[in-house]
Order: structure tokens, then C-alpha cells, then sequence
């Protein structure tokens, strides 16, 4: 009789570990999944802004002139991770994806670090957009921060020397992003804690079909 219970107990069990999951119960599974990885996702987004402002204060860039934005590559564009300014105007999204080929941030990626400065008479900046980087006008003018210098500097796979993120900061003025700043971001230890944090988070980097369809 024992064995006989027992036959049963483990067939119903095996029953149960075999069974089909009924479509309600994929559908908790699913939603429960999406819940951890949003959860993970806000975690991993709030960690970086915390990391990013860390930067421009150590470097005393943390005001209304500056801002810095952080992005990935991920299929034919470049995606934003993330910005911070003390300016609200600048620190809003803008664009979620940037060509590749075009701009100081391709150079970042390729390159490892980049510096630039810009004219500081409109006209002229305009003109050294289009002629220099190939944008047109429409798309220069809608820039909400036509900055006069640029930094930027990239994270990469310590094994595989693969890069996997890339930081920019822009200013106002076309002096403050120099070569001495340059240094100074590469050897800031916000930056080497930041560069850490980036290259330990790929799985949290978002794909370019959520890029576009959740605002990155």
C-alpha cells in the first residue's frame, strides 16, 4: 500500500513539473518578468544619473552651462542612456538616436576620446556644422544646446577592448572643454567608478526597438 501511494505521489508530481502552463498562468509569468526588469531598469537608470552628476562635480561643471549625456550603440544608431544639467532645458531627451558616421560622438566611440570647440559667433557655428559635420540647417537649429566645446570619452570591455558606452560633455563656452579638462576627466575617479558601472551593466542597456518606443 505504501508504494502504491507513493507510485502515485511521484507520478502526480512529475504531472504537475510537466504540465503546460495554462496561457494565465504565462501571461503572470511575463508580466512578473517585466515588473523585475523595470524594477532593475529604474535602478540601473537612477545609479547612472547618481554616477554622471558625480563627474561634473568633480570636475566643477555642475551648472547651468554644462551638461553631460551618455550613450550606447545598439543597431544602426547610437542610443541615449542618459543626461544631466542643472539646465532643465538642457537635460531634456531631445533626440533618442544618433547617426553613426557623424558627429564628436562617433569619433568617441572609434576613437577612445575626442575634444572640440566650436565658433562662438552663431553664424559662423552654423556654417561649421553643415560644411564640417554634414547636418543641414533645420536640424541644427532645433539643437537645444548648440554648444561652443565638447568632450567625450568612451568605456570599453577590459577583456575584449570592445567599447560599450560612451560620455559627453558639452559647454556654453568654447574654452572650458580643453585638453587639460580632457586629462582631468580621465583621471577623475568618478569617471573610473562610472566606466565600471557601465561596463558590469550591459544587460541593462536597452535595445533599439525600446530605444524608440520608450524614449531613450
Amino acid at each position: 500500500m505504501f508504494w502504491s501511494y507513493l507510485v502515485l505521489g511521484i507520478s502526480g508530481g512529475l504531472g504537475g513539473l510537466l504540465r503546460k502552463p495554462t496561457y494565465a498562468e504565462q501571461a503572470a509569468t511575463i508580466t512578473r518578468l517585466e515588473n523585475d526588469l523595470g524594477e532593475q531598469t529604474a535602478l540601473f537608470r537612477g545609479m547612472l544619473d547618481s554616477l554622471m552628476t558625480g563627474l561634473l562635480y568633480e570636475l566643477d561643471l555642475y551648472n547651468t552651462q554644462t551638461r553631460i549625456s551618455g550613450y550606447i550603440r545598439s543597431g544602426d544608431s547610437y542610443v541615449l542612456l542618459a543626461r544631466i544639467s542643472k539646465n532643465s532645458a538642457y537635460e531634456k531627451p531631445g533626440r533618442p538616436t544618433y547617426p553613426i558616421g557623424q558627429g564628436l560622438l562617433d569619433d568617441v566611440w572609434n576613437k577612445g576620446t575626442c575634444q572640440r570647440a566650436f565658433p562662438a559667433r552663431y553664424d559662423y557655428y552654423l556654417t561649421h556644422m553643415i560644411n564640417k559635420f554634414g547636418y543641414d540647417k533645420k536640424t541644427v537649429e532645433a539643437f537645444t544646446m548648440k554648444a561652443r566645446s565638447m568632450g567625450g570619452v568612451r568605456a570599453y570591455d577590459d577583456t575584449t577592448r570592445t567599447p560599450v558606452a560612451a560620455i559627453v560633455i558639452e559647454h556654453e563656452d568654447r574654452t572650458t572643454i580643453n585638453d587639460a579638462l580632457m586629462t582631468r576627466i580621465e583621471d577623475a575617479a568618478a569617471w573610473r567608478t562610472l566606466k565600471t558601472y557601465l561596463t558590469t551593466s550591459t544587460e541593462l542597456f536597452p535595445d533599439i526597438r525600446a530605444a524608440r518606443s520608450k524614449g531613450f
